[in-house]
């Protein structure tokens, strides 16, 4: 009888799971059958895409093509399934003990691609590009993660009614990286190499990821996670603000190496743990510019399922927080000297609204060209703080 009683409790725990955005204590409790979740979940499930093979790719002029959740191969399937129980086991059964997520990927990524670029071409441009087979393994790490926030209402927010365009944040493999196409069989660049690309795609910004299991981990070390959306978006530009530090010299292959000890784009991972750039003795939390920033804003802010968009405005990089509907118009902002220098004045200074947006830069004004009158604005919110 009493077998049957906890049998019951814990049946009546997972079907309240599903039911995110309340405060349900599932500390202890296995985790749930993800694909039976998913079934029942349409607009999430239709929102979680990758990126199909394409040749030539839609970074290169092809078509896009995109694989739905319900037609991914069985093997991909059952990587989102076991990612998600490691996730759900780390978030509400280990006491969030771990802090490197080691058993997601690597931190870094492994870049064979980049190691022997730093020796054939050290000023060549730092694009991370990863193979297919280990390409999903970041993408498919962050799904699950942001599904066992959500199951599990781990946080104050729910994303069970956000729009189609806020769910692509978090499940479609186009907010983290490009697939290259047949070239290196089937690769993906992540972030956006070599400038904007292509004015279909959405700009990424300049960031090799860490997992979803240490970006958590960090905003929780720092007390960034906060009770709503602004809040914790306020916070981590205040630890910007008291932080960061921007890179010396050219956005190279072998001065990132210099900056971070990785040939590649920066690492969101050493950005946020510090390191020690060549000739220097102390360890810095060096940002790769307003390219770099924007792009780890919005790399870690998917590992709390808060959406953000870039805008690759003027040759810079400007930030859309679409749930606050707010922007920034410089991804340096946050530690312009002119915000560093005035601790006690709010970080909040630095946002701007959509109609303040709209007259400075236009209606449309992402791949705005430099050299439009418009650029004069880049960063004048700093200048005004």
């Amino acid at each position: 009888m009493l077998n049957n009683i906890i049998f019951l409790t814990l049946i009546s725990h997972i079907f309240l799971i599903g039911c995110s955005g309340t405060d349900i204590d599932v500390e202890g409790v296995p985790a749930p059958n993800l694909r039976s979740w998913l079934s029942t979940h349409d607009t999430i499930r239709t929102s979680i895409k990758l990126e199909d093979d394409a040749n030539p790719s839609y970074w290169y002029g092809g078509s896009l093509t995109e694989l739905e959740y319900d037609n991914w191969s069985e093997t991909d399937k059952n990587l989102l399934d076991s990612s998600f129980e490691r996730a759900w086991s780390w978030l509400y059964q280990s006491g969030e003990t771990s802090i490197l997520g080691t058993e997601e990927f690597g931190m870094p990524l492994s870049c064979t691609f980049c190691e022997s670029s730093l020796v054939s071409n050290p000023t060549g441009n730092p694009f991370l590009m990863i193979p297919e087979s280990l390409a999903k393994t970041p993408y498919i790490s962050y799904v699950a993660f942001s599904l066992a926030l959500e199951i599990g209402s781990k946080l104050s927010w729910s994303i069970a009614s956000s729009s189609s365009s806020e769910l692509h944040h978090y499940f479609n493999s186009r907010s983290i990286m490009h697939r290259v196409g047949a070239y290196n069989d089937g690769a993906f660049f992540f972030g956006s190499p070599g400038g904007a690309g292509d004015v279909r795609n959405k700009y990424l910004g300049n960031i090799s990821p860490a997992t979803p299991i240490y970006a958590y981990r960090w905003f929780v070390n720092n007390a960034l996670l906060k009770t709503t959306h602004e809040a914790t978006i306020y916070a981590v530009l205040e630890w910007f603000r008291n932080n960061a530090v921007h890179f010396y010299g050219a956005y190279t292959i072998e001065n990132m190496d210099a900056h971070w000890g990785y040939p590649a784009q920066a690492s969101a991972y050493h950005i946020m743990t510090g390191t020690v750039r060549d000739t220097e003795s102390s360890a810095r939390h060096w940002t790769a510019g307003c390219h770099g920033t924007a792009g780890f804003i919005k790399s870690v802010m998917k590992a709390v399922n808060i959406p953000v968009e870039i805008l690759y405005v003027c040759g810079h990089a400007q930030l859309y927080f679409p749930t606050i509907d707010k922007y920034i118009d410089h991804g340096d902002d946050p530690y312009n000297a002119n915000v560093r220098t005035q601790p006690s004045k709010n970080i909040s200074g630095i946002f701007i609204d959509a109609t303040t947006h709209q007259s400075w830069f236009t209606a449309t004004p992402d791949f705005l060209p430099t050299g439009s009158p418009e650029c004069t604005n880049i960063g004048k919110a700093a200048q005004d703080f």
